[in-house]
This record gives structure tokens, sequence and C-alpha cells, in this order.
């Protein structure tokens, strides 16, 4: 039982997500389960893609943090589902995905906010479009809906405390 108006929420790392697509053990696809069981209780999930390595896509290509195509791929991944231990040739699982509006990327504010991830608004711009109207910007990751998601949640930011720490350099530019 919940209450109304509460907000249930993950921000896991990619490793615990989309890292499920090619190995499922350890840390890779941890969180899998349980986003999986709290799939209809969940308001949004927020996947880090930041603090992290390379991570492949659901089509197999190697996609690098602080890019469009990774903000894309790791992003599609959770909204229309993918293939779990899909190196393993008998591997018959399926993450199924979350929908569009369930779904939020997670960036970090400044460059000092994380080790890896950051990006200029710019690059995040072309994902975000991308992500919102399937007009792409010419990456090469291609989005399982073509059409693209309008009901997309968006992005968040690690964390508040650094855009103010830069006098508020991320938030103006994503508002509006």
């Amino acid at each position: 039982q919940f209450p109304d108006g509460l907000i249930l929420s993950a921000a896991p790392e990619t490793a615990g997500v989309q890292g499920g697509y090619g190995t499922y053990a350890g840390i890779f696809g941890a969180y899998l389960p349980v986003i999986y069981a709290l799939r209809d209780k969940f308001t949004y999930i927020h996947v880090q893609d930041y603090n992290t390595g390379s991570m492949n896509g659901p089509d197999g290509a190697l996609y690098y943090p602080g890019t469009p195509d990774f903000l894309v791929a790791m992003t599609d991944m959770l909204i229309s589902g993918f293939k779990v231990d899909a190196y393993r040739e008998q591997s018959t699982k399926v993450f199924p995905g979350l929908g569009a509006n369930k779904v939020l990327i997670g960036i970090p504010a400044t460059a000092n906010a994380a080790g890896s991830g950051f990006m200029p608004f710019s690059d995040v711009k072309k994902a975000l479009d991308y992500l919102y109207t399937g007009k792409s910007f010419g990456g090469s990751y291609k989005l399982a809906n073509p059409a693209g998601y309008p009901n997309f949640r968006g992005i968040m930011t690690w964390s508040i405390n650094w855009d103010v720490a830069t006098n508020l350099s991320w938030s103006p530019a994503y508002r509006g």
C-alpha cells in the first residue's frame, strides 16, 4: 500500500541495469529483478548515465558515456526492453520495457560532478530531441521506435548542489 502522491523512483548505475544485456552476473543486471518486480509501482527510473564505462546497446554496438548516442541507446533500452545475457547462446531472458513515461536520463550537472558522462547542453539536446521526436541527429544508434517517444519523462541531474556550485550553469539551459 502506498499513500496517494508517493513518488517511488530509483537511480541505479548503468551496470546494474543495461549492463545485464551482455552479462547477467554480479552487479551486471542486478537491478533488473527489482525494477521488474516494482515496474507498476515506480513513478520513474533515472539510470545514472555517468560514472560508467562504455556499455553495449541492444544492437550489440559499444557506446561511450558523454555522447548523445550513449544517452539514446541506454534510454531506449529501458523504454523498449532488451535481451538479458545476450552473449550466452542459450539465454532466453528478456527485460520488457517500462514505457517512456517512466524513464528519465540521469546526467551530471558539471564535469566535476562525475568521473564520466558530462556533456554540453547542445549534445544532450540532440539526444533529447531524438528521443522525443524520432528525428535523428545523425548518430549511429537507431531507436526501436522510429517515431520517438513523445511521452518520454525527461532528465534528472546529479545534482542541484553541483548546479548551485557553478552559479546555476546547468539548469537554465534545460528549462522550458
